[in-house]
């Protein structure tokens, strides 16, 4: 008799929601922006951000004042406050001074203006008060996404991980053709995984091709929506989370991977290990 039982049940067996090679590339990324990034500010003060009136209050007039109203509370929740990040208008950007970017050489300073119980790390001790310097980092942003605040926190803390990983001393896994890819999964990191994954793909209609009430909100992202989910699925892990915390504040399309996602962690926990190790 054919072994009927077996073939089925490999049969329903589900597919990984990475490919092995691509899980292990994540995982090592993770890892690569754990051991640059601070580790402690990522144990005891970064916070999983949604895009709800809780994590971002208040109300403005006008498309501009959202705009730095918005990048004011994603840097504060990036632990970035000290950085002269200056919002400009899409058509003035410029490149960011060496001067500038010289202030970056840590995350938030060990100073009184700083966040209730912001750890004081050896890299946060090096940083002075040149901050207050004139010198600025250029921050730009499609007007579009003003429409959809979700994909404007997410290009954000896109931006903010860009100038951050100018701080890395080693290249990404990959090398450095990854860096793109690795400034995304450091906003992940640094927690805005919900908002970047909600707007990955946003579908662009173009004029009134699919109707004119149809979406036309697009973030640019570098990580496919799979590996966002799987970021965030571990970086919920990580942090000691329970999935019902997150998962309701996904879009309804990602909830199914990121269920497999968790289930997938969970079931190989010697996956988490080196990572964990990290945060000890």
């Amino acid at each position: 008799m054919l072994p009927i039982i077996p073939i089925v049940s490999r049969w329903w067996r589900r597919t990984p929601l990475l490919e092995l090679e691509q899980r292990d590339w994540l995982l090592a990324l993770f890892g690569w922006g754990l051991q640059q990034f601070d580790a402690a500010i990522f144990k005891q003060t970064t916070q999983l951000v949604l895009p709800d009136n809780h994590h971002f209050p208040g109300s403005v007039e006008g498309p501009w004042s959202l705009a730095q109203l918005l990048l004011r509370q994603v840097q504060h929740y990036a632990a970035v406050t000290h950085w002269p990040l200056q919002l400009l208008p899409p058509d003035a950007l410029t490149a960011a001074s060496p001067e500038a970017l010289a202030h970056i050489s840590a995350r938030h300073p060990p100073t009184a203006t700083a966040p209730p119980q912001q750890p004081i790390t050896a890299r946060a001790a090096a940083v002075t008060a040149a901050a207050a310097d004139s010198a600025t980092l250029p921050v730009t942003f499609d007007p579009e996404l003003v429409r959809d605040p979700e994909a404007l926190i997410g290009h954000f803390a896109h931006t903010i991980a860009f100038y951050l990983t100018t701080l890395a001393t080693e290249p990404p896994p990959g090398g450095r053709e990854n860096l793109p890819q690795a400034t995304e999964l450091v906003a992940l990191l640094l927690g805005f995984g919900i908002p970047l994954a909600n707007s990955a793909f946003r579908v662009r209609t173009g004029g009134c091709g699919g109707g004119c009430n149809a979406q036309a909100v697009q973030r640019h992202g570098y990580l496919s929506q799979y590996h966002l989910v799987y970021g965030v699925a571990l970086f919920g892990q990580l942090k000691g989370m329970q999935r019902r915390q997150i998962q309701p504040h996904l879009k309804a399309s990602l909830r199914p991977a990121f269920r497999q996602a968790w289930r997938e962690l969970k079931a190989e926990p010697q996956q988490l290990a080196p990572l964990q190790q990290l945060l000890t």
